[in-house]
């Protein structure tokens, strides 16, 4: 497995872009980022399955290029320098038509994921990013696993249910969390069949694509509010806007009903 090697002082005069739970990010150069495990990185390192992920190419998931060895000790890795946001940080301002093409395209790659047998794990909010090319990111990826003993139908079928969750969770259409917008589309049976099916689909192996979801959404807010949202934004400023005038008729409503007490009607 190649590797390049630093030293401790090397290190000390790189970009710091991030901390997280089990590892440090540095700007490597123009292109590169480099990715320091601290002590819980290094005991959670598998180098037989890490040495698995070096060099797999996707779209979509971001791989380690190389190992990192700093005074002559492996201690993290290389990897390309992804231009972009964390998607939770710009999901509600994106359009939906740019959200499905990159949803999709994910879908695409991930089935290319599943043919080498590589399976998401450790999947969280921090690790997916919205690129400056319109397109979704997955850039934690060191410890997924290879798994050679599952066949490619299996890998998509956990890979694809891993992906949607989380983008369900950015979207804010995941049931048991509390939005104006998942509260709204819940009381619409034919959002709450659709999702049934959804959840169904994905308990049988066969999920269904998240832009089903997205698209449905849409749909119904079109209907509702005559006016077709092109984010979730747009989708929220609609509901405050139908919440407002409702309190304003309920006030006017409850103005004239004591101005009639008080005329003696």
């Amino acid at each position: 497995m190649e590797s390049i090697n630093l030293k401790s002082s090397d290190i000390e005069h790189l970009q710091k872009l991030g901390i997280g739970a089990c590892a440090t990010v540095y700007k490597y150069g123009d292109d590169f980022v480099i990715k320091v495990f601290n002590e819980k990185g290094i005991e959670l390192h598998d180098n037989e399955v890490f040495s698995k992920l070096v060099g797999v190419e996707n779209g979509t998931c971001v791989f380690p290029n190389c190992a990192l060895e700093i005074n002559q000790k492996l201690q993290g890795y290389v990897m390309q320098y992804i231009e972009g946001t964390e998607l939770h940080k710009v999901i509600k301002e994106l359009d939906f038509e740019n959200i499905i093409s990159a949803v999709h395209k994910v879908e695409n790659d991930l089935k290319l994921l599943s043919i080498n047998k590589i399976m998401i794990e450790d999947l969280n909010q921090g690790g997916i990013m919205w690129s400056n090319q319109n397109e979704i990111k997955i850039i934690d990826t060191d410890f997924f696993e290879s798994a050679e003993l599952s066949n490619q139908e299996e890998c998509y079928s956990h890979n694809i249910y891993a992906f949607n969750t989380i983008i369900e969770m950015e979207l804010g259409f995941i049931n048991g969390q509390e939005n104006s917008i998942i509260d709204f589309l819940q009381s619409k049976d034919e959002y709450n069949q659709l999702y049934r099916e959804y959840v169904i689909s994905s308990l049988k192996g066969n999920n269904m694509s998240v832009t089903e979801l997205i698209m449905k959404a849409i749909e119904i807010f079109e209907k509702e509010f005559g006016k077709r949202p092109t984010n979730l934004n747009e989708m929220e400023e609609m509901i405050s806007e139908k919440n407002k005038l409702q309190n304003i008729g309920n006030s006017t409503m409850e103005y004239k009903k004591h101005d009639d007490i008080d005329d003696g009607r």
